[in-house]
């Protein structure tokens, strides 16, 4: 009689043990997949997509696992996938802090660029020949300044993708801007007088 009992102990507790072990990871599945919309919220698909998407294409294994009641492997794959969710979040967020930094920095050296153009433009509205050309220079400058004073807004508001497309090329805009005003840009009238010297 105490063999049967020892026997159905043991067969219980091998019973408890398996149903332990037999029981989906919903736990880790669970924080895996906050994780994952975590990194998604801190737009881990731009700054670290390929971290994101191994950590989604290890929740889909869990959850394959899952189905074909391999627990086991489903609980491996949950913990992988909330590790790698984790680690996009953190890259996520120091790719959007450098480009954040990036574009304030380009801002700033745009609007400085354009400011001293601004000089140049004032000094051939003032001599002939130039004041259409200046004239053209100072709307160009005009919708420049605008479009960083936008981009410098959607960087304080969190929308860096529209803040580097306003502010791409800025710099290079002001350049070509003012590239009339240059001597060596100047209209070929302006050159006549030394000729009519010369006779």
């Amino acid at each position: 009689m105490h063999c049967r009992l020892g026997r159905a102990l043991i067969a219980l507790a091998g019973c408890l043990v398996l149903a332990a072990c037999g029981e989906p990871p919903t736990k880790e599945m669970d924080l895996a997949r906050t994780a994952i919309a975590a990194a998604e919220r801190v737009h881990a698909d731009r700054y670290a997509a390929a971290d994101l998407k191994a950590a989604q294409d290890a929740f889909e294994k869990s959850t394959a696992a899952v189905a074909a009641h391999d627990f086991k492997l489903a609980l491996n794959h949950a913990l992988a996938s909330h590790d790698r969710a984790q680690t996009a979040a953190q890259a996520a967020t120091v790719g959007e802090q450098a480009l954040r930094a990036q574009l304030q920095q380009r801002i700033e050296d745009a609007t400085a660029r354009n400011r001293a153009a601004r000089a140049d433009v004032a000094a051939a509205a003032r001599t002939r020949g130039l004041r259409r050309a200046a004239s053209a220079a100072s709307v160009a400058l005009d919708t420049i300044a605008h479009d960083l004073q936008e981009a410098r807004a959607q960087v304080e508001g969190g929308d860096l993708e529209t803040a580097d497309r306003l502010s791409h090329g800025a710099a290079e805009r002001v350049a070509a801007a003012i590239a009339t005003l240059q001597p060596g840009k100047r209209p070929a009238t302006a050159n006549r007088q030394p000729a009519h010297r010369a006779r």
